[in-house]
């Protein structure tokens, strides 16, 4: 599921993003991989929540290894990522999950625009040229736009990436069998079309404040030489050829492996240089990673939370690793079907009306699940925006948890305890299901949520599935109730207008998943942000729809947690960014140098 101005599933271990891919070059002190910038020591909680880089054993040392010469002697190493599910498909334009962007937009096919992975003084998170050229030229009337592409990216079979590469993705995608992922998030691109090989005109069917942004960050790229025309393959097509610095060298249900390409190994890939020879996606059990980790073969992954204090103090395991704990753009929270999954022209029998939507907040004990289920490694949020972001409104009361509160909510709207202790109306028992995407970081908190309520008198049953029914489900508007993850993106002042429009509510494989329909308020905001070119005054309006979304409530916003992860002193050069750490920046220890 899609959103990106819109939104999107996060379905990973914890909140971890690679946000980059540049790695090389040399280092000021040589590190010995033990100790350095309290590397060798462990750290309480609070003192990695203040400073995820207090365990770093490179802390301080840190070098953009795209301004230094290319040293190919340095190349090398395998790198392991752990997770805990296997990649289903590694096609950019129909993936369902955040984690997979990492890979493309770092490894295997790179946007027109960036994320920077830290903010600029001036710009913050505005986004930067990558395979464009240099930010595009916007006409007057904000209907048109030209793209000048680099003319030194290939794909991995030689032939070079082109403006109608460009313009064929496009028209591919137009075709309604097509099954792309970005539609309501890129619907005010009209055409795209090629002018030259390495010239793209793009326009738009209305001036929209975040066309450039949203086109250059979200729009995939296929090769139009390698591709079928024909939209119906691509739900059969899960792999594409690569211009990125990576090519898919292995996949299976076990591992995905990435090489360096060959030419990259000798000279810098154009857009950064790359020192890592391989990257292994490693399917992994959860309950393995410490110890396969303390045994040093895996590189990197999210750690469960009530490990993380525990590592800390074996010394065997700080030998090997350190630990990092960081806060990351996204949040965790309840969706709310406002219409009848069975006929959605009519509101849903129980979560059609707001009230009801807010009493089934004050069901939800979110200290509890912080404390004992996130080991106090999470923030309690309210709102559909990075709580950093200024247009985050800090005085949204948090609803409490009030069991007794909710039930003389839903007792003033006819319901009544029965006999068996549930509430009914009419002969309808309070009951609904909860859809929970079967990993612990989901179950555990979703069984807490069913307790909760049942001291209401709401019966939850958990609907506990794999990851393609639970997706579908949603994707299908099929659902009562789900809790799942939001990965945003902080250059593109979230557009929540895919995402919560009422034109979105009924269409099919639109983000309006949970068919919130309010024309009088929300759509005024959403409509109004998108054609409001003063950042200031975008602010105000975002600020006021966050505090119409928390009356509506379509979701139920849990909490943003901070993300627990294990690197391998092996290597060197490793950063926690703003936005998490970058493959970039990684290089083997005893080939890291002095300058």
């Amino acid at each position: 599921m899609q959103r990106k101005t819109g939104w999107t599933l996060l379905v990973v271990v914890a909140l971890l993003v690679v946000v980059g891919v540049n790695v090389g070059g040399c280092n000021g002190d040589e590190a010995d991989g033990t100790g350095g910038a309290n590397g060798g020591t462990a750290t309480g909680l609070q003192a990695s929540v203040t400073d995820p880089e207090a365990e770093n054993p490179d802390r301080g040392r840190w070098v953009d290894l795209s301004t230094v010469p290319f040293r190919p002697e340095a190349v090398g190493g395998t790198l392991v990522f752990a997770r805990q599910s296997a990649y289903k498909s590694l096609n950019n334009i129909t993936r369902r999950t955040e984690s997979l962007r990492g890979i493309f937009e770092n490894l295997l096919a790179p946007y027109l625009l960036a994320v920077p992975a830290d903010p600029h003084p001036v710009n913050g998170f505005a986004p930067i040229p990558c395979a464009a050229k240099k930010l595009p030229t916007l006409s007057a009337d904000r209907l048109s736009s030209v793209w000048t592409l680099r003319d030194d990216l290939t794909w991995e079979d030689g032939k070079p990436l082109t403006a109608e590469d460009y313009a064929f993705t496009w028209r591919l995608v137009q075709s309604p069998e097509a099954p792309f992922r970005k539609r309501g998030v890129l619907s005010f691109v009209k055409d795209v079309k090629a002018r030259d090989a390495h010239t793209l005109e793009v326009t738009f069917k209305r001036p929209y404040y975040n066309s450039i942004a949203t086109f250059g960050v979200e729009f995939p790229v296929v090769p139009a030489h390698a591709t079928s025309p024909d939209a119906k393959v691509l739900t059969d097509t899960h792999r594409t050829l690569s211009f990125g610095p990576y090519k898919i060298a292995e996949w299976d249900t076990a591992q995905l492996r990435l090489t360096l390409r060959n030419e990259y190994r000798e000279k810098p890939f154009p857009l950064w240089p790359c020192y890592v020879e391989n990257i292994v996606y490693r399917t992994t059990e959860s309950s393995a990673i410490e110890e396969l980790a303390k045994q040093g073969e895996i590189d990197i992954a999210a750690l469960k939370p009530l490990r993380f204090e525990a590592v800390g103090k074996d010394p065997g395991f700080r030998r090997v690793c350190w630990r990092s704990l960081f806060d990351l753009p996204a949040y965790q929270y309840v969706a709310w079907n406002t219409k009848d999954p069975k006929n959605p022209s009519r509101p849903h029998p129980l979560f059609g009306t707001a009230a009801v939507r807010r009493a089934m907040a004050m069901l939800i004990d979110r200290e509890h699940i912080i404390a004992k289920m996130r080991q106090g490694m999470a923030k309690r949020v309210n709102g559909p925006y990075w709580h950093r972001d200024p247009e985050y409104d800090t005085t949204v009361a948090q609803i409490p948890y009030d069991p007794d509160g909710a039930r003389k909510i839903l007792e003033g709207l006819g319901w009544k305890l029965n006999a068996e202790n549930l509430l009914e109306k009419d002969g309808q028992v309070f009951r609904f299901e909860l859809g929970v995407y079967n990993l612990p970081m989901w179950t555990e908190p979703a069984a807490v949520i069913r307790d909760g309520a049942k001291k209401a008198g709401v019966d939850v049953v958990l609907l506990t599935q794999p990851w393609d029914p639970f997706a579908a489900a949603i994707g299908g508007k099929r659902f009562d109730a789900y809790i799942i993850g939001e990965s945003l993106r902080p250059p593109i002042e979230q557009d929540l207008w895919p995402m919560f429009h009422s034109s979105q509510a009924t269409i099919p494989g639109s983000s309006n998943y949970v068919g919130l329909t309010d024309p009088l308020l929300a759509d005024k905001l959403l409509d109004a942000v998108r054609v409001e070119f003063d950042r200031s005054k975008r602010l105000l309006l975002r600020k006021q729809f966050h505090r119409v979304f928390d009356q509506l409530h379509p979701f139920t916003v849990l909490y943003t947690v901070y993300s627990p992860v294990v690197i391998s002193r092996r290597w060197a050069n490793v950063k926690i960014h703003a936005l998490g750490v970058r493959f970039r920046d990684f290089v083997l220890r005893d080939r890291f140098q002095k300058d």
